[in-house]
């Protein structure tokens, strides 16, 4: 049996790291010929990731695959990083940790006993990483932890954009009231729902690098299923371009834990309450409340709890949760299908306001709070303020009664996501494409 190895770099945040070891597990597991090694590197904003990323290396959990291996690599910052814009700072990270990512590759093939390098799997926003796959003569793969029909948009935005003659960077573009075609979505998209990345100036030159990530890749892995993005995917395949693979759903069931709040079993507090009772709000890792004022929890007392870090995918599968009020992260979205619970939609800032748009106008498993609320991603304020009225409607409509239309769509698409996974679903079918794939590159 020809044995053969892959390397994975991930995106230093919780919500790339988690799907891109996921996704590991699961090729692993799917062809016993490929080892992978995840070559991780500290986030330059987040202690917490950093924490659970030192966690992860020095105490990996007895269940971790033998043939999966962790790599913490050296940080190096840019120079004078208070000059820099975000975005653009973020490019010249990347580009700084190519010596690391070029000596852990050297590293891994010089070992005795190594199997020959396949290929790499870079995250979308690590784009300097497809040089050094060149260097090393092997074709490298997006992964991209979004979904397919974002993909799309993504691929598409710069091209459509300058065809028209439109300046996103306007002052007041998003609020414009114009709308756009796009190949992966049935509906025009307004501009509204537009993610901050390709509307703030500084984003550009960082949006516009994995823009063309269907470019430099061989294809590019997606953290979808057919099934549910079936136009998306199919946009895709109709036009002859590059390889796209879902896979997906790509979760981890168990989540990552927080010691912190072990003192609490919110679990417990669900065994206790009535079916389809709870309505559960979490904003993500990047989500929470500068403090929480005390006469509400006083008067919520009998009826709720507030708690910090929360294992959203097993309050999500508990019997007694009946809607979820979220940001609309993708990985999000995915747990809430996969687990059969209906979403109301209050998206934060990163690509979520689109998400949110998928969700509710394209897929039509979602209610309403907000398509368009967003925070800054430099200081996260944000002027507007959600009205008590659109909140609790958006939450009495995903509370409402249980067999609406909306809980039978999200029930029936929960099954054919557990369906996609299994043996000869499309997932599994789609990842032994891209093992073929991989393997007649070499």
């Amino acid at each position: 049996m020809n044995k053969s190895q892959l390397v994975f770099v991930p995106c230093p945040g919780m919500g790339h790291l988690i799907p891109t070891i996921e996704f590991a597990k699961l090729l692993i597991n799917h062809d016993h010929r490929f080892s992978v090694t995840v070559l991780i590197i500290n986030s330059p904003f987040d202690a917490t990731y950093n924490a659970y990323v030192h966690s992860l290396v020095s105490s990996p959990s007895p269940s971790f695959p033998t043939r999966l291996h962790l790599t913490l690599l050296p940080s190096t910052l840019p120079t004078n990083i208070s000059q820099h814009h975000k975005g653009t700072f973020l490019d010249a990270f990347f580009e700084n940790h190519k010596p690391h990512f070029r000596e852990a590759v050297s590293n891994l093939e010089s070992g005795p006993d190594s199997p020959p390098l396949a290929g790499f799997v870079v995250d979308m926003f690590c784009s300097p990483v497809f040089d050094v796959a060149d260097e090393f003569g092997v074709p490298a793969f997006a992964f991209f932890p979004s979904g397919a029909a974002y993909l799309g948009f993504l691929s598409q935005f710069y091209t459509l954009m300058e065809r028209r003659g439109v300046d996103t960077t306007a002052f007041n573009f998003k609020d414009s009231g114009m709308e756009f075609a796009f190949p992966s979505f049935l509906n025009a998209i307004p501009a509204k729902v537009f993610p901050l990345l390709v509307l703030e100036k500084g984003w550009e030159s960082f949006s516009r690098n994995h823009a063309r990530l269907h470019k430099k890749a061989r294809g590019i892995i997606v953290n979808t299923f057919e099934e549910l993005e079936s136009h998306a995917v199919l946009s895709f395949s109709s036009n002859g371009g590059i390889p796209v693979y879902p896979v997906g759903p790509i979760l981890s069931i168990e989540g990552p834990s927080n010691p912190a709040q072990q003192g609490f079993d919110v679990i417990k507090w669900l065994d206790d309450q009535p079916p389809s009772s709870v309505l559960f709000l979490c904003f993500g890792s990047l989500g929470y409340f500068d403090q929480v004022e005390s006469g509400f929890l006083d008067r919520t007392a009998e009826v709720g709890i507030v708690i910090g870090w929360a294992p959203q995918a097993q309050i999500l599968a508990h019997g007694a949760i009946g809607g979820f009020v979220s940001h609309c992260g993708w990985n999000t979205i995915l747990e809430s299908i996969y687990f059969g619970v209906p979403v109301a939609t209050w998206p934060l800032t990163s690509e979520q306001q689109i998400n949110a748009f998928h969700l509710v106008r394209e897929l039509k498993i979602g209610v309403e709070i907000s398509l368009d609320y967003r925070t800054g991603f430099s200081n996260g304020s944000k002027t507007e303020v959600l009205g008590a009225e659109r909140i609790e409607k958006g939450m009495r409509d995903v509370m409402a009664a249980k067999e609406n239309e909306i809980r039978r769509k999200v029930k029936d698409l929960s099954e054919k996501s557990r369906r996609a996974l299994a043996e000869d679903g499309s997932s599994y079918i789609n990842l032994g494409r891209f093992i073929d794939d991989i393997m007649n590159m070499k």
